[in-house]
């Protein structure tokens, strides 16, 4: 898909990169040409997705730690129903 995206914007330069991304913004960019200190629409788009690679990249970073904790409070769960049930027969025999 950035590879589509990329062709589509040096086919179509006039072609604003956060209008086709996310719709914000007017569809095309003014017809004149940016000033040296401008990104190109083509640098725009690498750097939208440059930053959803980071942003994904830090949201999997937080589904694992939470994946992680609920491993931990699974075996937790486990261990306190053994616990309690063990409770439970000691209670009734005793």
């Amino acid at each position: 898909m950035p590879d589509t995206l990329q062709q589509i914007t040096i086919q179509f330069p006039r072609l604003n990169p956060l209008w086709l991304m996310m719709g914000e913004g007017e569809m095309l960019l003014p017809e004149e040409k940016p000033e040296a200190h401008e990104a190109a629409p083509s640098e725009i788009l690498l750097k939208l997705l440059e930053d959803a690679r980071e942003e994904k990249a830090r949201l999997l970073s937080i589904i694992e730690s939470q994946q992680r904790t609920i491993e931990r409070l699974t075996e937790l769960t486990k261990k306190a129903d053994v616990h309690r049930g063990d409770t439970a027969t000691s209670a009734a025999v005793g």
